[in-house]
């Protein structure tokens, strides 16, 4: 007879809520550097913030300040389109509050268009899937849960699902492994798909994996990087993703592919063919 050991599944319960919390948001996007400046003269406040990348961004301010933060919060967030900088100043500032500022990427008001994409690796391949749409195992968040895992060895080509611009990479990590330590260790591409409005990610990526660089525009189909094993990961294998901007973020979305595939109906175990 097994009996019930209270404090293993206090563990599991703790790795469980952990493993949530992570795969709650997309992969860091802390390579990129949103160049945002403010300074007090007198009462007023001067904030400064430049767009470089090639996708509009948001930019959240709060404040230890209470009035300050109210002005802010009622304000909402500080649209930027792709490129573009801006100065914002505010007056009657009596004392000379820290700021901190959040970044979001992406239009939630924008329109998304739907068209279809092409799946992440060479023609005249194919490769079976690891994990689908809501798999048990991680694709079950809202940043997740349309993800597909293509069993994709390590050197193998990985390449762009539509036209875009390659805003996030993260390629010198050389680690990985089934722990939640190894999380932050994936390597990966985030594209920006301006005429869709949306954006991929294709994630655990070898080390130096990355045939492409920030700020480059590129074609539908396009090599862009070569499959690995760094990160949260028991075996080498793509995860592919596919985001819309939402008031909080980002979310995962369904897609579809150019052979003829629905990414709300691939499931675990299915074989994708690329056609020639």
């Amino acid at each position: 007879m097994k009996y019930f050991n209270p404090n293993k599944f206090i563990v599991s319960l703790c790795i469980v809520i952990i493993l949530l919390v992570k795969m709650s948001y997309a992969q860091n996007l802390s390579n990129l550097k949103v160049p945002i400046k403010y300074d007090y003269k007198d009462n007023m406040l001067s904030l400064s913030i430049a767009n470089p990348f090639q996708t509009p961004i948001r930019i959240v301010v709060t404040s230890i300040d209470s009035t300050l933060n109210f002005r802010f919060n009622n304000f909402g967030f500080i649209l930027l389109a792709s490129k573009q900088d801006t100065i914002i100043t505010a007056g009657e500032i009596e004392n000379r509050p820290l700021l901190m500022f959040k970044v979001l990427f992406g239009d939630p008001s924008r329109a998304v268009l739907l068209n279809p994409m092409a799946l992440p690796y060479p023609r005249n391949r194919s490769y079976k899937v690891l994990q689908g749409n809501f798999g048990k195992f991680s694709h079950h968040s809202i940043s997740s849960k349309y993800a597909l895992d293509f069993n994709l060895n390590i050197k193998d080509t990985v390449c762009a699902a539509d036209d875009g611009y390659v805003i996030g990479i993260v390629k010198h990590h050389n680690t990985g492994g089934n722990k939640l330590k190894y999380y932050d260790n994936a390597n990966y591409i985030t594209l920006y798909h301006p005429t869709a409005n949306l954006f991929s990610q294709y994630v655990h990526l070898m080390q130096n994996g990355s045939l492409v660089e920030l700020g480059e525009y590129v074609k539908k189909g396009q090599a862009i990087g070569l499959a690995g094993a760094t990160g949260f990961t028991s075996a080498p294998h793509l995860h592919f993703n596919v985001y819309k901007a939402n008031t909080t973020g980002w979310e995962s979305t369904p897609t579809t592919f150019d052979d003829g595939y629905s990414s709300m109906q691939i499931r675990k175990g299915e074989i994708l063919s690329t056609k020639k």
